[in-house]
């Protein structure tokens, strides 16, 4: 019995380190310059998408930091997604800035998962959703009316209006 619950142990704490120590790989500055580099990593970008919405915001603050440059770097010079910016969007994470990069992150990597899109609305209930799922959890964010009002909108099944009443998008 001691044996069995020692091999649970080592085998918990085993997964618990190699969780601990899972850090994104990016491409250095020369990683990034012509438009078939943007294509290569764009499963990277994805992964960076989920990575930032799965992973507490006050946990592994260096490889945080590390995916938000990248997500930042990547859409600067993509040639294939161009993300659409909202007053109202960007004033719900103003007090919450580390939400920002979630949201870029999520509408691109809508813009990859779904190449046959032709506008922002689905993209940006992609970043919306993204943003108040972290949100949620609570975990070193700010308490927000604007993102109360986003998450019950949301719980709603009110997305499409929130967003035709908050950025126009919507007719």
């Amino acid at each position: 019995m001691k044996q069995t619950i020692l091999t649970l142990i080592i085998v918990l704490l085993g997964f618990a380190a190699v969780q601990a120590q899972y850090r994104p790989s990016f491409p250095d500055e020369n990683g990034l310059k012509v438009k078939e580099d943007y294509a290569k990593y764009e499963q990277t970008m994805v992964a960076a998408a989920d990575w930032l919405v799965e992973t507490d915001l006050d946990k592994q603050v260096d490889v945080r930091r590390a995916t938000n440059i990248f997500v930042t770097r990547w859409l600067t010079g993509s040639p294939n997604v161009t993300i659409v910016f909202n007053k109202p969007h960007i004033k719900l994470m103003e007090d919450n800035p580390m939400l920002l990069p979630v949201y870029m992150a999520n509408y691109a990597s809508y813009c990859i998962r779904q190449q046959s899109y032709k506008e922002a609305l689905e993209p940006t209930k992609a970043g919306l959703a993204a943003i108040v799922k972290v949100y949620r959890k609570g975990i070193a964010v700010k308490k927000s009316k604007g993102l109360e009002k986003l998450a019950e909108a949301i719980d709603q099944g009110q997305l499409d209006t929130y967003i035709s009443k908050n950025s126009g998008l919507l007719p």
